[in-house]
């Protein structure tokens, strides 16, 4: 694995020592609510469960209450900051809380795409597409990081998507065929690196 950034993750080669740096960063920057937590016998644990309940509340309130849904991921996103930060500042950061880490950042782009497809804002097709290559591309990125064979560069375009929904919210514009273009866009581009990690993993294997 990557020396820089000593547990799982799916980071690239020219991202792996500024995360490890942020991961640091945000630890040092939120120490003094991990102090309070850290007194009022918060754990890691605590936090993960919140996570979990938010992001579960904000599937549900897809269907009922778009902004309510974007208050929840925001939530969602702040505990698993607070997670990892609580993990780091009590030492007990592992392989396994890293891994839980992964699942969270993936598990908001999922009730994003769910939220696009149900508002009708693109291609059901178009979406199940993206969101498909994107988590195979992080699956296959974690793999190529855990036999040191990182990839010199990636785009993680959930970012992107992200903000394009928000915009979408706040001046109800619906570009549709610009939203079905930048999915297409999105997923050629995870499809072609998904073959070359592909044979990166296959030709590092014995």
């Amino acid at each position: 694995m990557s020396k820089s950034y000593k547990h799982m993750n799916y980071f690239a080669k020219n991202e792996q020592k500024k995360m490890s740096n942020m991961a640091t960063s945000k630890t040092s920057l939120f120490s003094p609510i991990l102090k309070i937590l850290d007194s009022l016998w918060v754990t890691p644990d605590v936090l993960s469960l919140l996570w979990m309940i938010s992001i579960i509340l904000a599937w549900l309130s897809i269907w009922y209450n778009l902004l309510l849904a974007f208050i929840l991921l925001i939530l969602h996103i702040i505990f698993d900051w607070l997670d990892g930060s609580l993990a780091r500042y009590k030492n007990i950061d592992s392989n396994a809380w890293a891994f839980v880490d992964i699942v969270v950042d993936q598990s908001w782009l999922v009730i994003l795409c769910l939220a696009l497809i149900y508002h009708n804002i693109s291609d059901p097709f178009f979406i199940a597409t993206y969101v498909s290559t994107y988590i195979i591309m992080i699956i296959f990125l974690i793999y190529s990081n855990q036999l040191d064979r990182p990839i010199p560069f990636v785009v993680r375009t959930k970012y992107v998507a992200f903000g394009l929904l928000l915009v979408l919210y706040y001046s109800s514009i619906y570009w549709n065929i610009g939203y079905d273009i930048l999915f297409k866009v999105f997923s050629i581009y995870q499809i072609w690196v998904i073959i070359y990690l592909f044979f990166t993993i296959r030709w590092s294997l014995k």
